[in-house]
């Protein structure tokens, strides 16, 4: 029985799963993945300071790294060559003479369920059920908590490099059968939908999971990134948490320097200064 249990380390974080064959998991300080071990292959990935993941390397059972991949501000380089530039609605794959656009077509979670590309350069998008010239290049259906369906119905073009970012537009990382999505903030298994590691102020939802995901209903929450996307989304959790704030009150909704929200109360010693680490759940309405 004890063979068919998770472990997890002192600080909650999952440090081995019989059923992806992960024997042993390192982390950073903020909790990210730094070393795994998976049926005595290896990954390993390095992270800055603020917990922005720099690279990923695949190595085998000897330690042979067989694949780098490198993340640069949504530029990444497999193997030293560059790979694709990756932007709101698709990203542009280098085939090694030339650029090659997709574009992806999301649902109202974000989730990609197609990608199309003009690859002829006829602007007409061609559907040919070929996997070679179909123009279609990718098309995903998933499980409610984000698991890929097997997709028999339509001829995904073969001559492209995968389509990573699925679920929630996030990546999704199979290798050696891991097949979890990084949101940023923690990483995600959506064959059981739950994060492997806890949330950091699992106290203020005492009465759930620390490794929930979407309060449990993924059709009408998502988890974006561990941080309040917009400003009504902060506003919206103040509301429900009964936290009071504006222009005369010591807790106040700011604009971070990256576009999102956070609630901070500079007076206040005993809890922390912001709420932006949290994995605040974003209410899709």
């Amino acid at each position: 029985m004890a063979a068919s249990t998770y472990s997890y380390d002192l600080n909650g974080n999952l440090y081995s799963d019989p059923y992806k064959k992960i024997t042993s998991a390192k982390y950073y300080y903020h909790n990210n993945p730094k070393d795994l071990t998976i049926n005595s292959n290896f990954l390993k990935f390095t992270y800055d300071a603020s917990g922005t993941k720099l690279r990923k390397q695949v190595l085998n059972s000897l330690s042979q790294q067989i694949l780098k991949q490198d993340y640069v501000s949504g530029i990444e380089y497999r193997n030293d060559t560059i790979e694709a530039i990756y932007h709101s609605d698709g990203r542009s794959v280098w085939n090694g003479s030339a650029w090659r656009y997709e574009y992806n077509v999301a649902d109202h979670l974000g989730n990609v369920r197609a990608v199309i590309s003009d690859l002829d350069g006829d602007k007409i998008l061609d559907f040919t059920g070929v996997a070679t010239t179909n123009e279609i290049i990718n098309v995903n259906s998933y499980y409610a908590f984000g698991m890929v369906m097997q997709n028999g119905n339509f001829a995904n073009n073969t001559t492209t490099p995968d389509t990573k970012y699925q679920y929630n537009n996030k990546e999704f990382n199979g290798d050696w059968g891991l097949n979890l999505l990084d949101y940023g903030a923690r990483w995600y298994d959506p064959a059981v939908g739950r994060f492997t590691t806890v949330d950091p102020l699992a106290e203020d939802a005492v009465d759930w999971t620390p490794f929930r995901y979407g309060f449990n209903n993924p059709i009408l929450y998502t988890d974006p990134d561990g941080m309040f996307e917009t400003k009504d989304a902060a506003e919206k959790y103040a509301a429900d948490n009964k936290i009071k704030t504006g222009f005369l009150r010591d807790n106040k909704i700011v604009e971070n320097g990256d576009g999102t929200y956070s609630i901070d109360n500079k007076k206040q010693i005993l809890v922390p200064k912001t709420l932006e680490v949290k994995s605040v759940l974003k209410q899709v309405g």
